[in-house]
């Protein structure tokens, strides 16, 4: 099981790479829509794969899924580590797009033992 010192820092380092996603995104994207997401969760595994031994990382969510947030077996611990869409998306007719202006924090960031 990860310490606690250990958890804060991780979120406030996801949510770090959440933002440079997000930055990044809305400069190519200039009409905002969905699937932000998924670049998140990518940078959220990798972020773990890097910074962490011994873990099994996958996404919860598959094709077609609206969100999918991230399980990751730590240390023989399960976490769910997930960034609410809400804070950086919102539904528009049948679709999501981007919130102008996100700006993460790490309490952002849900990062729970399951």
């Amino acid at each position: 099981m990860l310490d606690h010192n250990m958890i804060e820092l991780l979120r406030v380092t996801i949510a770090e790479q959440a933002q440079s996603v997000y930055d990044s995104y809305i400069k190519r994207s200039p009409e905002r829509g969905g699937g932000i997401c998924d670049e998140i969760v990518e940078e959220i595994i990798g972020l773990l794969y890097d910074n962490l031994e011994g873990v099994d990382v996958r996404s919860r969510g598959g094709d077609g899924d609206d969100h999918a947030p991230v399980v990751a077996v730590i240390q023989g611990t399960t976490y769910l580590i997930n960034i609410p869409r809400y804070i950086y998306e919102e539904i528009k007719g049948d679709t999501w797009e981007v919130i102008p202006g996100v700006k993460f924090v790490g309490s952002d960031v849900i990062f729970e033992e399951t």
